[in-house]
């Protein structure tokens, strides 16, 4: 059903005590397409949601009967429930962090501009609209994240991805208004952060805000005099000098990388790597910024901080539920399962919706926050987005796959989803070679190669290398990113028959169908293996010599090892890069 504005029309229910504000909501809805409805307070609204599903509830916190308090905590327990927005003249900062983390969508304060109110509200709606819609045909067609990445075998029962661990995104909110206490950081970088981006960002206001923060004044002073080494010899010994030799803009990412690393090095959670976790979110944020200049556009802050800030949901899970959290990483390892899969199955929430709550409690606006909650999700789930939206959650999954193959900072657990060439096309791209020398150029830290353990454990005897491998790809060399990744995790590739070669692998992800088919003809081989994007491609090569992307990089390594050729009979390990 469709509005007058050619819009579809949704249901909102206002539940608010002052006739007046309940009437300016419901007009200013009312232009964005919705049938409102409205409720006096807490009891009347929850009797008029017993009878009809409403896509969105306003809410006021003080009204009589039943406060919209109590309401708003009802409606988070309701398995399919609608957006909820709290509209209040309390502002109380314990009270909005609380409703926050509880997973409230929005909080707007009294008085109010009903317009952006409503333009918000449809916003989200739609979002969320979008998201059940994408949902439901992924799970009519069969191509579900978890149907692919366990595509080389049975579909997987969400017990086989914990290992039976459950616990309810409502519990997991309700824990989130406790971490201020469980992983207590200052607020300060985040805030300059915010600032500094804003245009012209006033330098004393800047300079008095991360004085607040002495941490965050040496190191901003230190790197000033580090990167501006003054010809004439003068040290910058302030804040403010600091920001007029660097600029608002770099002291904003400058402080942003201060309290990242904060939050990232700060827990004491031992089964995390938390040295190379923040290599690689540096990395990543480092990349997003090449992946710009290639597309000679204005930098986008929210993509380059959800790249360098995007693990720390992983973080604020393991420091929340740190026994639920172990037992599943343990268990990810040992099965080779994909830790992000696992994370969702058990907690209702994947690592970037939670990182998207993180931020919202550290006022980092909602433009950052919604590319977060899409970056577990495939390249090709991403098509169902509007444009603007996909193409901010590309770069950043894009950023994430190409510093980790270009630096080789894999983890076993990792999710594998190799972008295809749509996606670089989108993107303007250049040479997948330069893209990867500029990265290596930008990060200074080095990496040292070391065996992924296998799924047996940590403790079995090295064993030699998988001999060389031929690889054989349609795609341009310019777009092809499977072969760097799988040299990336320590496989040999090369592109001539050699005597030492007894495997040859296709890719299959670069084409699909008949397209793969009239490749293979071309093949003079009769022990082909490949790596495929579509699992009807399976039917193309004998049983258990393919494997389909989406997978994880510990189900790639136990693939190569199980595969065997008439010259070597036996199986043999590859070497991998892991932390």
């Amino acid at each position: 059903m469709f509005s007058q504005t050619g819009k579809i029309d949704f249901h909102a229910l206002i539940a608010d005590d002052d006739k007046i504000v309940t009437r300016m909501i419901s007009y200013a809805l009312t232009q964005e397409g919705f049938v409102c409805k409205t409720a006096t307070d807490g009891f009347h609204a929850s009797a008029l949601m017993n009878h009809k599903e409403y896509d969105l509830v306003v809410t006021d916190l003080r009204m009589p009967h039943k406060n919209g308090h109590s309401l708003a905590l009802d409606m988070l327990e309701i398995e399919s429930r609608p957006v909820i927005m709290v509209h209040t003249a309390v502002e109380d900062p314990a009270l909005t962090k609380d409703l926050v983390f509880r997973g409230i969508d929005d909080i707007s304060y009294k008085p109010t501009n009903y317009e952006i109110l409503a333009s918000k509200a449809r916003g989200l709606v739609e979002r969320r609209h979008e998201r059940i819609v994408a949902k439901n045909s992924n799970r009519n067609q069969g191509t579900s994240f978890s149907g692919q990445l366990e595509s080389d075998e049975a579909k997987s029962t969400s017990d086989s991805l914990t290992n039976g661990i459950r616990i309810t995104p409502a519990n997991v909110f309700k824990q989130l208004s406790k971490l201020d206490t469980l992983l207590s950081l200052s607020h300060t970088p985040f805030d300059v952060y915010s600032m500094a981006s804003r245009k012209n960002a006033n330098t004393f206001e800047l300079a008095t805000l991360i004085e607040q923060d002495q941490s965050l004044v040496g190191e901003i002073i230190n790197v000033a005099n580090m990167v501006h080494n003054n010809l004439e010899g003068e040290e910058i010994d302030s804040v403010e000098k600091a920001i007029s030799q660097m600029g608002s803009r770099s002291i904003g990412e400058l402080a942003i990388m201060h309290g990242g690393r904060q939050a990232l090095l700060k827990s004491n959670i031992p089964w995390i790597n938390h040295d190379l976790l923040w290599k690689r979110s540096l990395a990543a944020s480092k990349t997003v910024r090449i992946i710009e200049r290639a597309q000679y556009a204005e930098f986008d802050s929210s993509a380059f901080l959800c790249a360098l800030l995007h693990p720390i949901g992983r973080i604020v899970l393991a420091t929340l539920f740190p026994d639920e959290h172990q037992e599943l990483t343990e268990y990810c390892q040992k099965t080779g399962q994909s830790l992000d899969l696992a994370e969702k199955a058990a907690f209702g929430l994947s690592h970037g919706e939670v990182s998207a709550r993180f931020f919202s409690a550290w006022r980092i606006p909602v433009t950052t926050q919604l590319p977060l909650e899409q970056i577990t999700h495939t390249f090709d789930e991403l098509a169902s987005l509007p444009d603007h939206a996909r193409q901010r959650t590309e770069i950043i999954k894009l950023a994430l796959f190409l510093s980790r193959t270009a630096m080789g900072i894999w983890e076993p657990c990792d999710s594998v989803d190799v972008p295809h060439k749509g996606v670089l096309n989108r993107l303007n791209m250049p040479s997948i070679k330069r893209i990867f020398f500029l990265i290596r150029e930008a990060c200074e830290f080095e990496v040292t190669n070391r065996q992924v353990q296998s799924p047996e454990g940590a403790n079995q005897q090295k064993q030699p290398m998988t001999p060389m491998i031929r690889y054989s790809s349609a795609a341009e060399s310019s777009s092809d990113l499977l072969a760097p990744f799988l040299k990336s995790i320590g496989l040999h590739l090369h592109d001539q028959p050699q005597e030492s070669s007894n495997l040859d692998l296709i890719d299959g992800v670069s084409l699909s169908g008949n397209q793969l088919r009239q490749f293979l003809n071309t093949q003079n081989s009769q022990n082909l293996f490949g790596i495929i994007r579509n699992s009807k491609d399976k039917s193309l090569f004998k049983p258990s010599s393919s494997i389909c992307i989406p997978t994880t990089v510990q189900k790639l390594i136990t693939f190569f090892n199980n595969q065997e050729s008439p010259q070597s009979p036996n199986k043999s390990p590859i070497q991998a890069v892991s932390e």
